[in-house]
């Protein structure tokens, strides 16, 4: 259903009339103002916000938007991350701007995720949940992060899940949240709607959103880069203690409609833009990530000058669906977690084989035991197998699990189900501290984009929908902090001024008419560039990696790059071309930070030339791009 039109029966009911009559009729009035049929209210979505369309526009309907809309933070992306940190800059008052590249804002990376997130056992502490994170990222997890997220967790949970966006969660028959367990954690402290959390929680989440009239969504533009000021130089990446002498600023970001019919790019100018894009998965053959998740904003914070760290560390899932022809489709931790066996195509279970947790050990480890698995075998894949529990049961916590299979013949209640391992999260990316803040003054970040340290070298289950939320919610009470008092409100005036007058940096591609004159990529081309970055990052700086592949991929990823920037420059601005240069740019630094990390740990497993397991000590250094 869509992002207009979608509520819940239960939030429905929450609503009252009144306050959806007052709200409609701000939006008339501010729709007229602006003259634009593309501003929507839908009545069956009650109090709401303002939604642009802008692909039932035109640019000059977007710039028209652009120049009547006051912005005072910017937000890429309207997943978990994005819808947080806007939620709670808009309750200050904040006048907030959400961009995606999508049609549908619930075609993001949150809307995926199946299993659930963390909340806390009855049973539990800050202590045990530190705990279980370090050791699932071979303890070179950044400690103060990991301390926030557990200290600050629950609460965000309650704040915003439980409060301002109510998640209809799983309920025990007491009414109390039912709690699971998912690998690699010593307490069940996980909270699910079913097994498509993601669904659940970011349609209450982008739901209160559009029921702000603090925050304006754009849907379909697409972000070719991230706007700068033009006098500042090279940016220092030696540490984010240095951020305040660089002089290169942040001020927005450059948007263009994802229609054909689109001409030029228009900055949308902002004091503070909060990256949250997602993820990267949609650069390896195999991955549960949707089509969307090209790299986008790592690329984007490259070119910007922002710092990245932690680019080699991509987290394989163990278990999505394998049926030869089709996307790979994740099925969840949670079904380990519930009692689901690894077993061969002979029906041996080998799990334990590999590992004392068996099928609960750390999804790196899971992941490699079924890739050494295949290897000894032969075969093209695994089997999961969960048909031991209880049919009424099992339909009913793994509804969409179940519906997919069976809408290809397969049965999860009476067989084992074909499994191999794709590209699912990402552990690194743009260098961010405490309150989400990167290395580059006016850009902040949050999600999968950020690498706050918290993860390490490999992910814990359920992780990453809280990350989003406790770092979006920690930037916007770090905006409001800079704002107080009357010195912060005269240096949050300053910088306004100066996002609304500052000449920005070139975008780099032909623009003020010139585009047009440019000839349209060709799909066929811009899909055989992405099917070699693909099977390059795949073949080479996958589950298990070698030297030799690792040198391989970054030399010959250097040289796609060249050529897709070229190809880029030399071709009409569109969504397609935009996101294949960021892919290109992307998949490069992940392969050169894996050719440079000699060290095995975590996601990064490299095994010698000899065959034999790089040493595995843990990794103290880290390795800044």
């Amino acid at each position: 259903m869509s992002f207009l039109a979608h509520r819940s029966l239960q939030q429905a009911s929450k609503i009252s009339s009144a306050a959806a009559s007052r709200s409609n009729s701000r939006i008339y009035i501010l729709a007229q103002r602006l003259g634009l049929t593309t501003l929507n209210s839908s009545s069956s979505s009650s109090s709401r916000g303002l939604h642009y369309q802008a692909a039932l526009g035109s640019d000059a309907d977007v710039a028209r938007v652009v120049r009547e809309r006051q912005t005072d933070l910017l937000v890429l992306g309207c997943g978990v991350a994005g819808c947080a940190a806007a939620l709670k800059a808009a309750e200050q008052g904040l006048k907030v701007t959400m961009v995606t590249s999508a049609t549908d804002p619930l075609d993001c990376n949150s809307f995926w995720a199946q299993g659930g997130i963390i909340y806390k056992a009855t049973d539990d502490s800050p202590s045990l949940l530190s705990s279980d994170i370090m050791v699932a990222g071979a303890g070179v997890n950044d400690p103060l992060a990991v301390e926030k997220l557990a200290m600050k967790g629950p609460g965000c949970v309650e704040d915003l899940l439980l409060r301002l966006a109510p998640v209809p969660f799983d309920r025990k028959p007491d009414g109390g949240l039912a709690l699971c367990l998912e690998a690699s954690h010593n307490r069940a402290r996980i909270i699910h709607w079913r097994d498509h959390t993601g669904r659940a929680i970011t349609e209450s989440l982008q739901q209160a959103a559009a029921s702000h009239l603090n925050i304006l969504l754009l849907s379909g533009m697409t972000a070719v880069d991230l706007a700068v000021t033009e006098d500042g130089g090279k940016v220092s990446r030696d540490s984010l203690a240095n951020k305040q002498q660089q002089q290169r600023r942040c001020l927005g970001a450059h948007l263009m409609r994802v229609t054909p019919d689109a001409t030029e790019p228009v900055a949308l100018r902002a004091p503070a833009t909060v990256l949250a894009t997602g993820g990267l998965g949609e650069l390896y053959q195999h991955t549960s990530n949707p089509a969307s998740a090209r790299g986008d904003g790592f690329a984007m914070a490259f070119r910007a000058g922002a710092a990245l760290q932690n680019m080699e560390y991509v987290q394989f899932h163990p278990t999505t669906l394998h049926l030869p022809g089709e996307r790979s489709f994740l099925l969840t931790e949670a079904l380990r977690g519930e009692g689901a066996r690894l077993i061969n195509l002979e029906g041996e279970a080998f799990a334990t084989r590999y590992h004392p947790q068996g099928e609960l050990a750390p999804r790196d480890v899971v992941s490699r035991m079924i890739v050494s698995e295949m290897s000894r075998t032969g075969a093209s894949h695994m089997l999961l197998d969960i048909s031991h529990r209880e049919k009424g049961w099992l339909r009913g916590r793994f509804p969409s699990i179940d519906a997919h299979c069976r809408a290809r013949g397969l049965d999860m209640t009476r067989q084992a189900l074909p499994v191999v391992p794709a590209a699912h999260y990402f552990c690194g990316g743009v260098v961010t501290d405490l309150e989400g803040q990167t290395s580059l003054p006016g850009l902040f970040a949050a999600g999968e984009v950020a690498c706050t340290g918290l993860h390490g070298a490999n992910r814990l289950a359920s992780t990453s929908l809280l990350e989003g939320l406790v770092w979006g919610v920690a930037i916007a009470e770090q905006l409001k902090t800079a704002r107080a008092g009357k010195d912060g409100e005269k240096a949050a005036i300053a910088i306004s001024n100066m996002a609304q007058k500052a000449e920005l940096a070139p975008l780099g591609h032909s623009v003020n008419g010139a585009n047009q004159s440019l000839p349209a990529a060709k799909p066929e081309q811009v899909d055989a560039y992405m099917a070699e970055i693909r099977r390059t990052l795949w073949e080479n700086v996958g589950v298990v990696r070698r030297p030799e592949g690792l040198e391989h991929a970054s030399c010959y990823l250097r040289r796609i790059e060249a050529e897709v920037l070229r190809f880029y420059a030399s071709t009409r601005l569109s969504k397609e071309t935009v996101s294949l240069r960021n892919a290109a740019e992307t998949a490069r630094l992940i392969a050169r930070a894996a050719a440079r990390n000699t060290q095995s740990i975590g996601t990064h497993y490299v095994e010698s030339d000899e065959g034999e397991e790089a040493d595995e000590e843990e990794q103290e250094r880290k390795l800044m791009l």
